[in-house]
């Protein structure tokens, strides 16, 4: 028998696989679209899924066999994972495990050891491993959270523009932006209502642009957004006792600067880095040990040379 990985990281905005062989060099890979369940549902999620390992393992001879780790954002919540396990059919050439993506950040950071992961993307949460225990911070979705992510950030934006509009607030260079995107407010603010969440959450590069030529209204945004992923690290490292106090950032929202800097002021007696390498690495990872493999180094090592 042949055993292969594949490794599936699922986002509010896409979902990778990679196929990858024993020794951890990529085989193949594809991008799908969202598969949180939060968002697009338990059935819509699976089926993402379905439709993903099967490409894959259709390019796999009938001796192969698979071990699949699927960590998808907002599987954690409720019985997500056992129902979306539940839609997708078992196979004699493959087994497959859902989980959090939390593992997917913390696997991909940290390897197999212990510490803390904050989530900046689409949504936004904090992961502790300690040992064989995990911890969540935050984490609510796009109804509940109120920072930390990247479609917090739109609708802290998006409202400033609505204030500067109507008298409240002061000026800013996102009110140009949205005209030329959407037309003027509040004239216009329908054409916001019949965007996805993926769509609202891009809007967050504007407030980035903006916090680099100095634009307030952005400079407090995303002092704001700051202050909420620092409280998310201290409350992961007092609900979990860790005592190494490196802090993973993971996520679109830091490859711009200001939050790992703002983030490094705000809290000097941790030790914060940018994650490099892939969370769908992390997933691969996950599935090396499901399978009994305990070693990670030389399998991650040919994994980031080949993907």
């Amino acid at each position: 028998m042949e055993q292969y990985f594949i490794g599936v990281d699922g986002g509010g905005t896409k979902t990778q696989f990679v196929l990858c062989g024993g020794d951890g060099k990529v085989l193949s890979k594809i991008k799908c679209g969202c598969s949180n369940p939060v968002n697009i549902g338990v059935k819509d999620c699976a089926e993402i899924l379905r439709k993903g390992i099967s490409a894959l393992i259709s390019q796999l001879s009938a001796r192969a066999h698979c071990i699949i780790f699927a960590g998808i954002a907002g599987a954690a919540s409720g019985n997500y994972k056992e129902e979306i396990a539940a839609f997708i059919p078992e196979n004699e050439k493959y087994k497959l495990y859902v989980g959090s993506d939390i593992v997917n950040a913390l696997n991909a950071a940290f390897g197999f050891e212990d510490g803390l992961a904050v989530i900046g993307g689409t949504g936004s949460s904090c992961f502790v491993r300690k040992g064989n225990a995990y911890f969540r911070v935050g984490g609510g979705g796009w109804r509940l959270d109120r920072g930390g992510s990247g479609y917090a950030i739109a609708v802290r934006a998006l409202d400033a523009v609505l204030r500067e509009a109507d008298g409240r607030g002061a000026q800013t260079c996102l009110s140009a932006i949205v005209a030329e995107k959407y037309g003027s407010f509040p004239e216009n603010l329908s054409k916001i209502y019949d965007l996805s969440v993926e769509e609202v959450a891009s809007f967050a590069k504007y407030v980035f642009q903006g916090y680099e030529s100095g634009d307030e209204v952005c400079v407090s945004v995303l002092q704001e957004t700051a202050v909420y992923m620092a409280e998310l690290v201290k409350t992961g490292f007092r609900v979990s006792d860790l005592k190494k106090r490196r802090v993973a950032l993971v996520g679109g929202l830091f490859k711009d600067g200001p939050l790992f800097s703002m983030l490094s002021a705000k809290l000097p007696d941790c030790n914060f880095f940018v994650a490099s390498r892939p969370a769908v690495l992390g997933a691969a990872l996950e599935a090396v040990r499901l399978g009994g493999t305990k070693a990670e180094k030389e399998f991650a090592e040919n994994f980031i040379n080949t993907f």
